[in-house]
């Protein structure tokens, strides 16, 4: 049997960095629990709301949004909404949170991988804003960013 070519050799080291890296991303961010946030806080209500999205969780969408975006779309529309997503995987960063006179706003930093790892579609990141105000003593979102109006079209509007 012949020795690989050095190009071979190149492409094989690559594959093992690259498995290495794979690895060690799931060791480190896994499956990690989002952080703690007081209930009080606007920006645990968007928190709910990206999470219901990535769980595809409509009950827990329709709770994170004020009561007319919740008469918007009813709970088997964002049922269907959500069924239809492909693999996606969604990372939030919380950039900004501005309070005022009951109502809010809150700036995260989303980055998006879409399609299966390791070889999936690709990416991107984005910054969203999501706003809020006090309903019956809690946050609720009244404006979904464009990045989530797929989810209820009348949302958009």
């Amino acid at each position: 049997m012949e020795p690989p070519a050095a190009s071979t050799r190149w492409l094989l080291a690559a594959a093992g960095v690259l498995a290495a890296v794979v690895v060690l991303g799931l060791l480190i961010g896994g499956d990690a629990e989002p952080p703690a946030l007081d209930a009080d806080d606007p920006a645990a209500t968007v928190r709910d709301f990206l999470v219901a999205a990535e769980e595809r969780d409509a009950e827990g969408l329709r709770a994170s949004v004020a009561a007319d975006l919740r008469e918007a779309c009813d709970v088997d529309d964002l049922r269907r909404a959500t069924r239809d997503q492909r693999h996606r995987d969604v990372r939030a960063t919380l950039v900004e949170v501005e309070e005022l006179d009951g109502h809010a706003e809150v700036e995260v930093r989303l980055t998006e991988h879409r399609g299966e790892p390791p070889f999936g579609g690709g990416g991107y990141e984005r910054t969203e804003v999501f706003e809020l105000t006090r309903e019956d003593g809690a946050w609720a979102i009244t404006h979904v960013p464009w990045g989530y109006t797929h989810l209820c079209p009348e949302w958009s509007r």
